[in-house]
């Protein structure tokens, strides 16, 4: 399941909002065991609904530790995605 919000906050204000527990009570009904849930910050520029609409959408799950600079996530994103668009 792929939630999309504007922000983190807004996803956290949910979480301590009235609804929260009877939508998890709802949801626990349809899932095998608790969720994993994990927040991404994909970059403005590629927004997830045009590769969500794709036919096959690779998702991978990358860690980096709390000291890694978001500018050279940036930085090596942008070079990422220039690769990729000379290929398509």
């Amino acid at each position: 399941m792929v939630l999309v919000w504007d922000q983190v906050s807004s996803h956290h204000a949910f979480i301590e909002s009235p609804v929260y527990q009877p939508f998890l009570k709802e949801l626990g009904k349809i899932l095998a065991s608790s969720p994993t849930v994990f927040h991404l910050r994909l970059p403005v520029d590629l927004p997830f609904l045009k590769p969500g609409t794709a036919p096959t959408t690779e998702c991978i799950s990358l860690y980096f530790d709390p000291s890694y600079p978001s500018s050279t996530y940036d930085a090596n994103w942008s070079s990422f995605r220039a690769t990729g668009l000379k290929v398509f």
